[in-house]
């Protein structure tokens, strides 16, 4: 996750959403989709970055408590860049 925001950081997008999309085959991080999801808006790809979102907010209701905590701030950015 580390290199994908780094590449977001230096601004290769295309690269960072590939990174992502490698991380998300294997893991379900809400901080993962929530920063594909701001990729994506990023290159005005609203529908995508939407299904990201929404599927961050879904995972969290099922998230034990402690995952719950831990990712609140990303569920929180998720519910308010929804479109």
């Amino acid at each position: 996750m580390a290199f994908a925001e780094t590449l977001a950081s230096l601004g290769e997008t295309d690269n960072a959403i590939a990174v992502w999309k490698q991380v998300l085959e294997d893991h379900t991080y809400a901080r993962a989709r929530v920063q594909l999801g701001d990729l994506y808006l990023a290159t005005k790809q609203s529908g995508l970055a939407a299904a990201q979102f929404r599927e961050a907010i879904s995972d969290d209701r099922h998230a034990p408590s402690y995952q719950h905590k831990r990712d609140r701030i990303w569920i929180w950015r998720a519910k308010r860049l929804l479109p």
